[in-house]
């Protein structure tokens, strides 16, 4: 399961000065990979929003999938290796992105 965390501290204005964010502006992107098929592999993306500057309250703001098509140099679709989820969350994420698969 590949996790990654990145941290958005502010926002550029109109004419590209730098704004600080205010409260409840701060928020955090978390990826994770879903579902592999049989050429294909589902990743969520969530956004979370912190509405204070330690992120004690937290709220989730979006949540997507993507998929994407594993290909060779000649564009033809190539197998993925099988996750299998381990947790009653990953479960749930994977169940989920089965229903919407592709392939």
């Amino acid at each position: 399961m590949c996790t990654a965390s990145i941290q958005m501290p502010g926002s550029y204005g109109r004419r590209g000065q730098h704004r600080h964010p205010e409260s409840g502006r701060n928020k955090e992107r978390h990826g994770s990979v879903v579902y592999t098929g049989k050429t294909t592999i589902t990743v969520q993306s969530d956004i979370v929003r912190c509405f204070n500057r330690t992120c004690d309250i937290k709220a989730l703001s979006n949540s997507c999938l993507f998929t994407f098509r594993n290909v060779d140099a000649n564009m033809q679709p190539q197998p993925v290796p099988f996750i299998y989820p381990v947790t009653y969350a990953e479960d749930a994420r994977f169940l989920n992105a089965f229903r919407q698969r592709l392939d």
